[in-house]
């Protein structure tokens, strides 16, 4: 890893650098894209969250919505309890604040089509949670994060359009210093 964050792989052809923010990114939203295309993505809540009857009030409003994507509310004596939430890859999330963005994101998009929603506002918290070019990461840590990378269909580019990963070619290598 370059004191700026970056990682460097030598493969047979060259050097690869890679942005390991913009790789888990891209990890991360193409596994929260397969996850909201599945009809089985829920994860129970070991402890339910009571909701303040405000966020009850609008969870009810779009009970269907969010309970084709993953979420499980429940009626009971104390209140309305959140009882599961959708499977993300990322766990750093708080059942509510997921609540809260995903309820924010279905109030503000009311034509569209509510799992393309859904996913792209998970998506944008995964970003999020994504590790920062800052962070100091393992040896092992970065040979996953290549592992995992290479197992999305579209590996080149985070998805914000930005490059993952730049190759510098042995021959470029060479060029450059001289020694053609």
């Amino acid at each position: 890893q370059t004191s700026g964050g970056y990682l460097i792989y030598d493969n047979f052809e060259g050097i690869i650098l890679m942005d390991p923010h913009a790789a888990h990114e891209r990890v991360n939203y193409e596994r929260i894209k397969a996850l909201a295309d599945s009809s089985d993505n829920m994860q129970k809540l070991l402890i339910p969250v009571l909701l303040h009857p405000t966020l009850a009030l609008e969870a009810n409003e779009y009970s269907k919505e969010l309970q084709d994507n993953g979420f499980e509310l429940e009626d009971t004596i104390k209140g309305v309890e959140l009882r599961a939430i959708p499977a993300l890859p990322e766990r750093d999330f708080e059942p509510e604040a997921l609540l809260r963005a995903s309820l924010g994101a279905l109030k503000n998009n009311r034509d569209g089509d509510t799992k393309n929603i859904l996913w792209r506002t998970w998506a944008t918290m995964a970003c999020k949670a994504s590790i920062k070019l800052t962070n100091n990461i393992t040896r092992e840590e970065a040979l996953t994060l290549w592992a995992n990378l290479h197992e999305c269909k579209q590996p080149f580019v985070c998805p914000h359009g930005r490059p993952v990963m730049i190759e510098i070619s042995n021959q470029d290598l060479t060029r450059q210093f001289g020694r053609e």
